[in-house]
């Protein structure tokens, strides 16, 4: 028999070995050990690829030769696209995706969980079926790693110590202060988050990461985005300028990104790589020769965003992040040092008032909001072209504010009134027609808005059914915004669009207002009619036909609003009043409530479940139903 056969098969045998060993381990342990057989055994087994360079030397890395040049006209970012909040069907995301001749996808997909891959890689595929040449570009984290983690390509699971073992320790680049226990708890939204800062030079945590990439590849999509993958440089390089673990965190980093790079698609191409334009003190540690990325990213500073001013809040010092050196300077990095690979842009978000949240959060009034984020859509969609930058327009996407009580970041405007992802098509929002018009160069018709006036029983002017005056109302309602869902009808009674949004508390006039539009925004200027809900009251047709004149906003008659539809049902019954006596503590504990119910029976909001609300309750129960 041939000895180099035999060498091959024995080397075979030995991987298979490995193999069958790693299965069995829960522990977690030997990875690294197994990653350099298993790597060494590679290079036994396959041949070597000769890669010619531009300059005609020979590199044994990837292929230089088969690079391309990405070309990206237009971009979204939509974190992520099995995202459930909302939950949009296949359908209604290539929808978007067509809509806005959408080129490339940021941050489309992230880790790719067991519980989870199917659906990524289901959505993925019949995503590039519907659109051949899109691409879908997924998402890493580098500084961060989960106390409990799981390694979706092997299922072997590290406990919480496994996983600290493999955590960044100042001590290990001779940083006496802080401890590692310190650094790691420092940070409290990390905690909270139960995640560690990862040592990037761990081999350990390589393998981890390696598996990580492979597992995201095997989705479907097309490339990765790489999010902070020289923290931990940086973060030696604040404490010595000259330390030597600045220059192993670097090396260790492009590692990672050389490694992604072998590895191939689904449709067997090489990777498409991404991560944040390096400062400019990083520039020394990456090749003109071995270019890794195809495309860099760059952040709008929270100046540019909250002025709506280009450059403010930007300098010339290259070694700042890439939201605070000029655009001018990321080109010249990205020509100088990146082969001129295309620049992407987009709203970042990060702790306190960062970009996204003064571009989601700051102003309170919806239609006011609205024309802001289209102005500064607008404005920096030309000063980009100007640059020729790519915007990765905000369709769906982005934490925007803290929902744990975090007063640095407070959230003033949650997408559909329920979560703290931004989303264009919010009716807080309403950008998504803008950023379609700005991508395809076609205007959108405008938006309806309707401009609603409120009165809810039990709260001021409102009065209830048998004391309409309002003198056994609460003057002072514990929540001053409300939800208000609508619902309009044509003449054939046919619901031909809806509405939700936020109405705000006016202790002068002792109502709620608020600007609310109708999608789908295609219906004509006519005759309509009009229902209105909020939580835990009677749905109510506004009397009367009304006048709407489509694409502008319309003055709407008032609205009296029936409480005590504590379950939400449209109708008052013995439900509502089991819900309200399980929360009655006028005398006495209550006997069946939680915080939901207590909201829900609290029918003055007044913060008190008692005799006020069970007379207010018995006094509304002459209208039984919802319209």
């Amino acid at each position: 028999m041939n000895p180099n056969l035999i060498k091959k098969i024995a080397v075979v045998c030995l991987i298979l070995f490995f193999a069958a060993f790693l299965s069995n381990n829960k522990t977690g342990i030997k990875l690294g050990l197994f990653n350099e057989i298993f790597s060494a055994a590679s290079a036994a087994t396959t041949p070597s690829i000769t890669i010619i360079s531009p300059n005609g030397e020979e590199d044994g890395n990837f292929i230089l030769s088969d690079r391309t040049t990405l070309q990206v006209k237009n971009a979204i970012l939509y974190e992520t696209l099995h995202n459930v909040k909302p939950e949009r069907s296949i359908d209604e995301l290539i929808q978007i995706l067509k809509e806005t001749n959408t080129d490339l996808i940021l941050r489309a997909t992230g880790r790719a969980y067991i519980y989870i891959f199917d659906k990524m890689k289901d959505n993925n595929l019949r995503i590039k079926a519907a659109i051949p040449n899109i691409k879908i570009i997924g998402n890493l984290y580098a500084q961060t790693m989960q106390y409990t983690y799981t390694d979706e390509l092997t299922r072997i699971i590290y406990d919480q110590d496994q996983t600290y073992a493999m955590a960044f320790d100042p001590a290990k680049f001779h940083i006496a202060s802080p401890t590692k226990y310190e650094f790691q708890t420092a940070n409290k939204s990390y905690v909270a988050a139960k995640n560690w800062w990862p040592d990037v030079t761990n081999e350990d945590y390589q393998t981890l990461y390696l598996h990580q990439a492979r597992r995201l590849l095997d989705t479907g999509v097309d490339g990765i985005w790489v999010d902070m993958p020289f923290w931990q440089a940086i973060q030696l390089r604040s404490w010595d300028n000259n330390n030597a673990g600045i220059e192993d965190s670097m090396n260790a980093a492009i590692y990672l990104f050389k490694e992604i790079k072998k590895m191939k698609t689904l449709s067997g191409e090489t990777p498409i790589l991404s991560t944040w334009i390096p400062r400019g003190w990083m520039t020394s540690y990456f090749s003109e020769d071995e270019p890794l990325f195809d495309f860099l990213t760059a952040s709008f500073s929270t100046a540019e965003i909250r002025t709506i001013v280009p450059g403010a809040g930007r300098t010339d010092d290259p070694d700042g992040h890439s939201g605070s050196i000029n655009w001018d300077l990321i080109k010249d990095q990205s020509r100088i040092y990146f082969n001129n690979v295309p620049i992407l842009a987009y709203i970042d978000w990060s702790f306190g008032k960062h970009q996204l949240w003064w571009f989601s959060q700051n102003i309170a009034d919806v239609a006011e909001r609205k024309a802001y984020q289209e102005n500064v859509l607008t404005v920096f969609t030309d000063f980009l072209k100007s640059k020729n930058i790519t915007w990765a327009y905000p369709v769906h996407g982005g934490v925007m504010c803290s929902i744990t009580g975090d007063t640095s970041s407070p959230c003033n405007a949650l997408s559909f009134g329920q979560w703290h992802i931004y989303d264009s098509k919010a009716p807080e929002f309403q950008t998504y027609n803008k950023i379609k018009e700005l991508m395809t160069g076609n205007q959108a018709p405008a938006t309806t808005f309707l401009d609603l006036t409120v009165y809810q029983h039990g709260i001021w002017k409102s009065g209830d059914n048998t004391n309409p005056d309002g003198t056994l109302s609460n003057k002072k309602p514990v929540h001053p915004t409300i939800n208000a869902d609508l619902e309009l009808f044509n003449a054939e009674n046919q619901l031909i669009g809806q509405g939700h949004g936020p109405l705000k508390y006016s202790s002068t006039s002792g109502n709620f207002k608020g600007i609310i539009g109708i999608y789908p925004n295609t219906f004509p200027s006519g005759n309509y009619y009009l229902k209105i809900k909020t939580g835990f009251h009677l749905k109510r047709l506004i009397p009367g036909i009304l006048t709407i004149t489509a694409g502008q906003t319309n003055t709407i008659p008032a609205a009296t609003l029936v409480t005590g539809n504590s379950n939400n049902d449209n109708r008052l019954n013995i439900l509502d009043y089991n819900l309200l006596l399980g929360c009655y503590s006028d005398l006495a504990t209550a006997t069946a409530c939680d915080p939901n119910k207590k909201l829900a029976t609290d029918l003055n909001d007044d913060s008190f479940v008692n005799q006020t609300d069970y007379n207010l309750f018995l006094r509304e129960i002459a209208t039984q139903s919802g319209e």
